[in-house]
């Protein structure tokens, strides 16, 4: 680990009047599209940076900046990775001093129904004293490389890899045998709910991983793997590098979390048509929506990313299936399949986190007082390890990635859920060394499973919406 000194955040900032923010006017339409930004800016630590120089030569590839422009990124650098302290000399080259830590866009840039009401990320992103005496990720860090080290991490890596492309020859394959009525239409469904969240938990995992320094015009080969991402349904692999990886790891238990407004809106429409509403937009989505949503984000993104022919490819082999499904007389079987694939899928993320309003007073409830600020204790608090069927290397497949969950959260720059297992004594170790307890796996069906019926099903209505303004929404934004 570097001998070099912690470099502490500043205290934090208030906004300043709108006249004196960077974009002056056009706030509310950087708002919208940072586009509008007269000069990119990243905050780290209450400075202000401009890497536009960076973004090409970064060697995690330049999809991190091109997508966080505009806000405080602290929480990424110092956390996807190993050793943020030896970046320093790389910071200090672009440093910038006519933008402060408040002049950060204040809503991130995202639709304002992700986010709480009234939220301004110069005063509600949450800040960590990261690399402090005791700092529990750099224990973790500094634990698994001594456990486990990268050359034997790697080694999982490739495993993991040689098992996600036989499931895609799988999931080819028990297609084909739906289509020519090789086998029973009951079983093709039933194995392609299998083989679609385990690709699905592939593309989770390649959607961490190094992406193209510099995105191609047309096609861009390294970013295949994350369209994998798309196989259950339920998201993208467009919005996840921004929803998922930039916001969502960083800030679980936030109001920047947006991931903690999944299915956020489904609770405001009344109970009896969650279910219809939520399955009818998604198929929509699906066949159609997220394809024709493709045009603005892409055409319309901050990095100009040109045509993104493995986006278009991925949603024309989804939308093709259903056809192919449709022309043969297999599309009730289709459809089975979708809607097993979407709900299943749909309780591992949500059964994955403590994001029910009513399951704890407070997110850092069961922390010891000194950990309750800590990044990494929080991560592990709020997130849980899921059991499907008790072999955690074919659990890692089974949900969709999710039964590493807390190791992938404060490891979360680690390419593979096989890497993640394998780090896991050190992870543990390294929390019940910092005097955190190591909770069980939950099972998915008999303990997480009761409490999504109960939060996202079955709950009175908050907030009331109609259904046909939940479907309109949902459409035009592609989120729920």
């Amino acid at each position: 680990m570097s001998k070099l000194p912690p470099r502490r955040p500043g205290p934090p900032h208030r906004p300043p009047p709108q006249g004196a923010h960077p974009l002056g006017p056009d706030l509310a339409l950087a708002e919208r599209d940072r586009t509008g930004l007269p000069r990119p800016f990243w905050i780290v630590d209450g400075e202000a940076y401009d890497f536009s120089e960076w973004m090409d030569k970064h060697p995690g590839g330049g999809a991190w900046f091109a997508e966080s422009i505009g806000r405080d990124i602290s929480a990424l650098f110092h956390t996807y990775h190993r050793d943020p302290q030896r970046l320093r000399t790389i910071l200090a080259k672009y440093r910038i001093d006519d933008v402060g830590a408040g002049h950060v866009i204040p809503n991130l840039g995202l639709p304002p129904f992700l986010l709480p009401d009234g939220f301004d990320a110069a005063t509600d992103l949450p800040r960590f004293e990261f690399a402090k005496p005791g700092d529990l990720r750099t224990e973790i860090v500094r634990e698994v490389e001594r456990r486990a080290p990268r050359e034997r991490l790697l080694r999982y890596d490739r495993v993991f890899d040689a098992i996600s492309v036989t499931v895609l020859a799988g999931h080819l394959a028990v297609l084909a045998a739906l289509l020519l009525g090789a086998l029973p239409a009951w079983a093709c469904v039933l194995l392609m709910v299998l083989t679609r969240t385990a690709l699905a938990g592939s593309g989770h995992f390649y959607l961490h991983r190094r992406k193209p320094r510099r995105p191609a015009r047309v096609l861009s080969p390294g970013m295949l793997p994350s369209t994998l991402f798309d196989f259950n349904y339920v998201g993208t692999y467009l919005v996840g590098v921004d929803g998922h990886v930039i916001l969502h790891h960083p800030y679980l238990g936030s109001g920047a979390d947006i991931k903690g407004a999944f299915l956020g809106a489904l609770r405001r429409v009344h109970p009896a048509l969650r279910i219809p509403a939520y399955t009818v937009l998604k198929l929509g989505m699906a066949l159609g929506g997220i394809a024709r949503l493709g045009f603005p984000i892409i055409f319309g993104s901050t990095h100009h990313a040109g045509i993104r022919a493995e986006f278009w490819l991925v949603r024309g082999f989804l939308a093709a299936e259903f056809v192919a499904c449709a022309v043969t007389g297999h599309w009730l079987a289709w459809l089975a399949q979708f809607v097993l694939t979407l709900w299943f899928n749909t309780v591992l993320i949500t059964a994955s986190h403590d994001f029910e309003p009513d399951e704890r007073d407070a997110p850092v409830d069961g922390l010891p007082d000194r950990l309750r600020d800590d990044w990494a204790a929080r991560q592990i608090h709020l997130s849980y390890d899921l059991t499907i069927i008790g072999n955690k290397w074919a659990d890692v497949f089974l949900s969709a990635g999710l039964n590493t969950h807390r190791v992938h959260h404060t490891l979360p720059f680690q390419r593979s859920g096989f890497a993640n297992l394998a780090s896991e004594p050190a992870v543990r170790a390294a929390c019940e060394t910092a005097g955190m307890v190591w909770e069980r796996p939950r099972n998915l069906f008999t303990e997480r499973f009761p409490v999504f019926v109960r939060t996202y099903l079955t709950a009175p209505a908050v907030k009331k919406i109609g259904a046909g303004r939940y479907l309109v929404n949902g459409w035009r934004t592609g989120e729920d």
